[in-house]
């Protein structure tokens, strides 16, 4: 009966009478591998993150929601602590500052709102920034945590002082919107990237305009990150970047040296393409990208998810490609078949294979991914053995963030719902792998009648109604 309800379920992936059978199965054979859902939020959960382990404060989960709030809850989800309602529009981020005793959350209402957070957990309302004249893509706290930075799609950037909620610095020169800002580990140096193509690197202190790289042939840049201190030529952190050329529809990620810890003069140079020996490896757009350093091991690691169904795992110090699955979130085609005017009937035989989200446990053991087929896959990060998989959302997976020790991992989805899966791999349970339908489907062909169809899979053929 099991078999028979996974293979239903990831044939129709949104169907709720499979949906269900499916969890009663996994209950009644003690597989149930989510731990809890959360559904108090009215409307997608658009992200989620842990505060900071911080002794003698508690460990706090929030979520913000485009329902137009933000709530906190106990670590492990049993209580929903807070509902935090002051903005006016859909919230799309959530970002702790280092000590969790700041919480900031962006809205399509134009502001970020900053919070107050006690030792307890208790928020209290503790600035509001306004001043930008389109939404906030990306925000981060200095180190300080007396100032944040903003990107908005208003072309703009800028720095706050947190206390005031005054404007210190409006950083301008792009000329398009600003799709990601990453902050360098030592905090003296914010780059901004754009959908004109280019990297502006500015002073965090001053507001001043270190360098603008601008490296267009690429295309729009879609997103970056600083990588860990010790890839630089000086000891410093490498910024990533992902680009997408939409006129040859390809992706493509570079590293550049451009931070130094004492900031006396930034290094300009493109170090290399991932992978190296390749111009544009990605076909399609870059949905995601993670970093994380592994200290024991004195390895940087990059994952990338594409919109090819791929993804990829890289040595980011050398651009080696570690390993890469293709197509292990590929969804089941839908929609209707249409009748030709020749009596046949044709159907969109090519299943989505996306990946949208990929994020590193924080020890960089393991690697969790989510994409097309709604199912959140957890891989061993060192190897790309894959270890689980968990199902149960019913659309598409917006964020996944770790819980600091590793044992829950948090997906958030456009079905309105946060699930919490118990990722202690040391528990005798055995949650369902559901990767049937991830096989490779190598062709297929529609008869003449709009019921039934053959396909031929990587281990066998089936004739399907």
């Amino acid at each position: 009966a099991a078999e028979c309800f996974r293979r239903s379920f990831e044939l129709d992936p949104t169907s709720v009478d499979a949906k269900a059978a499916l969890e009663a199965e996994e209950r009644s054979l003690g597989h149930s591998a989510c731990s809890r859902i959360l559904s108090l939020h009215q409307d997608c959960v658009y992200a989620a993150a842990y505060s900071p382990w911080v002794q003698d404060r508690r460990l706090l989960l929030a979520t913000a929601s485009l329902d137009g709030t933000a709530r906190i809850w106990s670590s492990d989800g049993e209580a929903a602590l807070h509902v935090l309602a002051a903005h006016t529009d859909k919230v799309t981020a959530v970002v702790w500052s280092l000590t969790g005793s700041l919480l900031a959350t962006s809205s399509l209402d134009k502001s970020v709102r900053v919070w107050a957070i006690s030792a307890e957990g208790v928020p209290s309302d503790q600035s509001c920034l306004q001043g930008h004249t389109g939404r906030v893509t990306s925000l981060a706290f200095h180190p300080d945590e007396a100032r944040v930075a903003t990107a908005a799609v208003d072309s703009t950037a800028r720095i706050w002082d947190v206390p005031s909620g005054r404007c210190l610095h409006l950083l301008e020169g792009h000329t398009k919107l600003i799709t990601g800002l990453a902050l360098a580990p030592h905090g003296k140096l914010l780059a901004t990237v754009s959908g004109d193509g280019t990297i502006r690197t500015w002073s965090m202190r001053s507001g001043e305009l270190f360098d603008v790289i601008d490296w267009t042939e690429s295309g729009a840049i879609t997103q970056c990150a600083f990588t860990s201190p010790g890839l630089g030529a000086g000891g410093g952190a490498v910024l990533v970047t992902c680009h997408i050329n939409a006129q040859q529809e390809e992706g493509r990620v570079l590293m550049w040296d451009i931070d130094r810890p004492n900031m006396a003069a930034p290094v300009r140079g493109y170090v290399r393409s991932v992978p190296e020996s390749s111009d544009w490896p990605f076909r399609d757009k870059i949905e995601d990208m993670d970093l994380c350093h592994i200290p024991a091991e004195d390895e940087h690691l990059l994952a990338v998810a594409g919109a090819d169904g791929k993804l990829s795992v890289f040595d980011a110090e050398s651009g080696v490609r570690l390993y890469c699955h293709h197509h292990e979130h590929a969804a089941p085609p839908q929609g209707p078949a249409v009748r030709l005017p020749s009596g046949h009937y044709r159907h969109n035989c090519g299943p989505s294979a996306n990946v949208f989200k990929v994020r590193f446990s924080p020890s960089g053991t393991y690697l969790a991914s989510t994409g097309a087929d709604f199912s959140v896959k957890i891989w061993r990060a060192a190897d790309g053995q894959l270890l689980h998989t968990f199902v149960g959302h019913m659309a598409q997976v917006k964020c996944l963030c770790w819980s600091p020790d590793e044992v829950i991992l948090v997906s958030t989805s456009q079905d309105s719902t946060i699930r919490m899966w118990c990722c202690k791999w040391e528990d005798e349970f055995k949650p369902l792998s559901l990767n049937y339908y991830s096989q490779r489907c190598v062709s297929s062909c529609a008869t003449s009648e709009p019921a039934s169809c053959t396909s031929a899979w990587q281990e066998a053929m089936g004739a399907w109604n």
